[in-house]
């Protein structure tokens, strides 16, 4: 049985929907895998492309303080403080992200898909987006972000490439949303965690020889922007084995001003504005160990079981960058993360700190107070933790 199937806390109709949708990501990834590379990398070098020249100078190095070692564990171990919702209000969850009082949570199996929560107080005070393929609803929500209007967020569909807006509504009660417009993202590759900027989407995505894609108002690309990725063509030539090593995790902070890129296959930060300018690239307190396999001829990609990725999340608030650390065999489930890196927005590698249960993604409360992590062992949960202060703030 799935994974997701085996908590006694999901309806059966909730598990029928996960094995089908599971059945469906099987086959686009069975056709993504077999689609023709070439033909696809042809229309992605069609598009401009500015290089970035990588600053070494922000590295942490033993002056600075030296890498931790694997086997190391982190000083401060945070205790779980709270729960929010129910067992039965998660299916798969997604993403997490707080604006203000409210985390919004984003779910791929749960019925409606989306959920609000008054982190405060705990309640949900507002569902919705049914499964489907008209206005607000949802195939495969992946991502939720912030909005330059006030209290509005952004949903990326993943399965749908479709970037919807909400609002706040007092139609349905106080604390309601509705559906205030939506853009579909065009373009020859798969966005990940798209971004609305000024002149219209910053995002990264599954690309193997790219960092970020750059899209106007309407959702048409209009340049690659690569910041030296870690595996070059010349290293794999297997474009989704790089893409696969190449991957990042994206988050902005809610003004909306810069962006924070980790790295999945080694320990590094990269920081831009929103323009696509890049501003410093860091290097994290771990190091990695990256092992897998390419089959050339099968055109077969995997990771080893003594692979170590290295970030599998990260969010963000006005001050701070939270990376969450794997350091294991995360690709497989089987030692899910539960280190977290704390940088500022100037490159600073502030505290490393773990919390007392494995999570799968996280967000962090605007004022850095608390951190919210979703797990889904025994059963899906998303917690909250306390953060002590952090450093240059002992009045926390």
């Amino acid at each position: 049985m799935s994974r997701g199937c085996r908590s006694q806390a999901l309806s059966d109709s909730a598990c029928r929907g996960w094995l089908g949708l599971s059945s469906i990501l099987l086959v686009v990834s069975c056709a993504d895998a077999s689609a023709d590379a070439g033909a696809i990398l042809t229309e992605a070098a069609s598009l401009p492309e500015v290089r970035v020249e990588i600053q070494e100078d922000r590295w942490i190095d033993p002056s600075e303080g030296p890498l931790l070692e694997s086997g190391t564990e982190p000083t401060d171990t945070l205790q779980i403080r709270s729960e929010l919702g129910t067992s039965e209000a998660w299916g798969i969850v997604s993403s997490l992200r707080v604006v203000g009082d409210r985390l919004f949570v984003s779910d791929r199996i749960s019925n409606p898909l989306i959920t609000v929560v008054n982190w405060r107080t705990g309640e949900i005070v507002d569902r919705f987006g049914r499964r489907g393929e008209g206005p607000g609803e949802f195939l495969d929500p992946s991502w939720v972000t912030y909005s330059r209007e006030a209290d509005g967020f952004w949903v990326f569909d993943y399965a749908s490439r479709r970037f919807s807006h909400f609002v706040p509504t007092t139609e349905g009660g106080e604390g309601t949303y509705r559906l205030d417009r939506e853009l579909r993202l065009l373009g020859p590759l798969t966005p990940f965690h798209p971004v609305w900027t000024p002149g219209g989407v910053l995002t990264n995505g599954f690309f193997p020889d790219y960092t970020l894609l750059e899209l106007d108002p309407g959702g048409n690309p209009v340049r690659w922007i690569t910041a030296r990725v870690p595996v070059s063509r010349s290293q794999v030539g297997h474009p989704q084995g790089r893409a696969r090593l190449n991957r990042t995790r994206l988050a902005t902070d809610p003004g909306l001003t810069h962006v924070a890129l980790v790295y999945q296959s080694t320990s590094r930060i990269d920081f831009f504005d929103m323009g696509g300018r890049h501003l410093r690239t860091i290097r994290g307190p771990r190091d990695v160990r990256i092992r897998y396999r390419v089959d050339e001829e099968a055109s077969r990609f995997r990771w080893e079981p003594e692979n170590r990725w290295a970030y599998v999340d990260v969010d963000a608030t006005a001050s701070h960058v939270y990376g969450l650390w794997c350091g294991a065999t995360c690709p497989d489930h089987t030692d899910l993360p539960t280190r977290v890196h704390v940088f500022t927005w100037e490159g600073e590698f502030i505290r490393e700190f773990a919390l007392d249960r494995p999570v799968k993604t996280i967000a962090v409360s605007s004022e850095d107070d608390l951190l919210f992590g979703y797990s889904e062992e025994p059963f899906p949960t998303i917690h909250a933790w306390v953060l002590g202060p952090l450093k240059g703030d002992e009045s926390r």
